[in-house]
């Protein structure tokens, strides 16, 4: 994973993130307790250079979209 977001931190690749991968991202920071961490990792989401969130249902890529991800 964290190849993969170098490579879109960069510039390298524009990436596309479900809105139920970003909320999975959240989930164990939120079970444990940790609602500070999960807040900053939501703001850290939501915020990182070409990155779209997208809701689950708009997502129609192409193979080569998905090959790139």
């Amino acid at each position: 994973a964290e190849r993969i977001f170098t490579r879109i931190e960069s510039g390298d690749s524009h990436g596309i993130m479900a809105s139920l991968v970003f909320s999975e991202f959240l989930v164990p920071l939120y079970r444990s307790g940790d609602s500070k961490a999960a807040t900053g990792l939501s703001n850290q989401l939501l915020r990182f250079q070409n990155l779209e969130i997208i809701p689950l249902n708009a997502i129609q890529l192409t193979h080569n979209q998905l090959y790139l991800l």
